[in-house]
């Protein structure tokens, strides 16, 4: 058996493997009309999350609404909140979050570039220690959730994708010491561009499928 963790992170690698030409860094473009781009975790969600979760038997209290956030204190189009039901009836509130380290539009046509000098502004403003702390300690409408969870997908040159801003994460918030189990997996992006894609996902408590 594995972890509903593993399971939505090989989701994910697949997905950026199959998506032709974009993966998952260029995924809001995925058959979007000329000029226009889909909300970020749009086409995560309805390719590769939604999929897994029917073929686990889950059923999704809500439809998401994308290119919004419901994460406390943050205002970023690339964050999502869902509730949804394990085949157990177990509830689970799952956060999505979505950053890249650099900014370059010309990536997505394999030009090279590196991070950007904002980007510690920019991690900062994700709030992640506060995120991983409302595992074990949930907002009141999350209270009531069996499990919680973040699934965290990022862009980054460094060949360790966000070693040092994860680090440091964990010693803020030194999660290992709540019972949270975190799993990830790192790659080389799946079309040649010159960065590595990092999908992880922390989870209180683990459940196997």
């Amino acid at each position: 058996m594995k972890t509903l963790s593993s399971l939505m992170i090989e989701a994910l690698a697949e997905l950026d493997e199959n998506l032709p030409g974009l993966g998952l860094y260029a995924s809001d473009e995925f058959k979007a009309p000329a000029g226009r781009v889909y909300a970020a975790w749009k086409v995560e969600w309805e390719l590769a999350l939604l999929p897994l979760l029917n073929n686990l038997d889950c059923i999704v209290d809500h439809r998401p609404e994308f290119g919004r956030t419901r994460l406390h204190g943050l205002n970023q189009k690339r964050c999502l909140s869902i509730r949804f039901m394990t085949s157990a009836t177990q509830i689970c509130d799952l956060h999505l979050i979505r950053t890249s380290a650099f900014k370059d539009f010309r990536l997505k046509h394999g030009s090279q570039m590196y991070r950007t000098y904002g980007f510690a502004e920019a991690w900062s403003q994700l709030k992640m220690a506060e995120q991983i702390k409302q595992l074990w300690w949930p907002r009141r409408h999350e209270s009531q959730s069996n499990i919680r969870m973040i699934l965290f997908v990022g862009f980054d040159q460094y060949r360790k994708p966000f070693y040092p801003e994860l680090a440091q994460l964990e010693k803020d918030t030194a999660w290992k010491n709540r019972q949270i189990t975190y799993q990830s997996q790192s790659w080389p992006d799946s079309h040649g561009r010159d960065f590595n894609v990092l999908v992880g996902c922390w989870s209180l408590p683990e459940r196997k499928i």
